[in-house]
């Protein structure tokens, strides 16, 4: 069978650094194909997605071979929910061999050593753990102080390692593929260029968020980091209007958030958050303006913005139990014109249903002999509801800002390219 690699991204937008990476498959891992399971409208730091799924797929497939879609219930999750679900829609393929990841530490001994301690729960790290807990450390305050404590050689690697943003997600895709995937391959390659929330613009490994910022702006220096074939095409979507931006959502999630007199049941929230939700919900101007009245020490920003994202979409606990993801099934976005026969592939080895359309999912959803129970069909029926209500909301929220109506997405086309 082909080698097969698959990348787990967003895209948002495509840049040179992500070029640089499926060039690092193709050419050092000598991937046949290579294969990107990509978050959709919605992102896992819980902001929305600056050009839709649709767009991106389009931007993708000048060089990657497949998109399949990260299903936004787990898109918008904690580090160890997105990396997991993501890792699960490449593996139940059925072809994907080997799995690609960029990080500032690209140490493989470091993610395997590191990943084992947390898999592995010795009494010293669990002890660490919950003591570090008790004296009050956020979880991840904690589990970095265990790890080092488990590790008993001086290592100065360890504080960036467990602290810079594409390291957390690496360790959390190893741990997903050793408690999961064993027989499945990982590789990593050093991140290219700026950091992470950098937001230098002028530079050829500019960050996402620069560029993000650069374009929203209409500052030309923002396609020094777009590769070239890309560059008119990215042109053409902000001339029309079709992006949207963090502070997109703050009027729609207002309305949500005087609706509600209790957030408990919103994916990632607790009692205490949502009384502090409640507590100043009269206060809210904007989306960035309340996540900084409600965080402290203690709650990190990123965790309240996927708060703020669970509201507005309507995620809750019911719907992800992070101790027993499950992807129903896989869509696929896209597919590059002379790779088809990934279909061909998929169609004899994929361990999941899996669709070109949403007139094939809703098919599927209303015929139980498609699912192995009733419990795997409600599932994916979820799986889907939740899809289809974050992409209505996106579409409505582009309509307001490029005052031209967005397609139904039952009307998108699978593209081709």
């Amino acid at each position: 069978m082909s080698h097969v690699v698959g990348i787990v991204c967003e895209y948002n937008p495509f840049h040179n650094g992500h070029k640089a990476q499926i060039q690092y498959a193709r050419e050092v891992l000598g991937a046949d194909y290579v294969i990107a399971a990509m978050s959709p409208d919605f992102t896992q730091r819980g902001q929305i997605a600056f050009f839709d799924k649709y767009c991106r797929t389009e931007a993708a497939l000048e060089y990657v071979d497949m998109v399949l879609e990260i299903p936004v219930m787990y898109s918008t999750a904690s580090a160890e929910g997105y990396a997991t679900a993501a890792i699960k829609v490449l593996a139940e393929t059925g072809i994907v061999d080997t799995i690609l990841f960029s990080s500032e530490n690209a140490n493989p001994e470091l993610f395997n050593q590191v990943s084992s301690i947390i898999l592995n729960e010795s009494d010293e790290y669990k002890s660490a753990l919950q003591n570090g807990l008790s004296n009050g450390e956020s979880f991840a305050s904690a589990r970095a102080n265990a790890i080092k404590i488990c590790i008993k050689q001086p290592n100065n690697q360890l504080d960036d390692f467990l602290s810079l943003p594409n390291n957390i997600l690496g360790l959390e895709y190893v741990k997903a593929i050793k408690k999961y995937y064993p027989d499945l391959n990982y590789e990593t390659m050093e991140r290219l260029g700026q950091s992470y929330h950098s937001n230098v613009s002028d530079d050829y490994y500019a960050s996402a968020t620069a560029i993000r910022e650069a374009l929203e702006n209409n500052d030309e220096s923002a396609y020094i980091g777009v590769p070239s074939k890309l560059q008119d095409y990215y042109k053409k979507l902000i001339d029309d209007n079709l992006f949207l931006n963090f502070e997109s959502v703050s009027q729609l999630l207002h309305l949500k958030i005087m609706e509600n007199d209790s957030f408990v049941k919103y994916l990632d929230c607790n009692e205490d958050i949502s009384n502090k939700i409640n507590k100043n919900k009269n206060n809210y101007v904007n989306l960035p303006q309340f996540i900084d009245l409600l965080k402290t020490k203690d709650v990190a920003y990123t965790r309240l913005s996927r708060i703020m994202c669970h509201i507005l979409l309507g995620i809750t606990n019911d719907d992800v139990d992070y101790k027993n993801i499950r992807i129903p099934y896989n869509r696929v976005l896209g597919i590059a014109e002379d790779a088809t026969a990934l279909f061909t592939n998929m169609k004899k080895h994929s361990k999941i249903l899996f669709f070109s359309s949403v007139k094939e999912i809703e098919s599927a959803l209303e015929n139980d002999d498609c699912w192995d129970s009733t419990e795997h069909q409600k599932a994916a029926q979820r799986q889907y509801a939740i899809s289809a209500n974050s992409t209505n909301i996106y579409n409505i929220l582009q309509t307001s800002v490029s005052a031209n109506a967005a397609l139904p997405e039952i009307c998108h086309k699978f593209i081709i390219k």
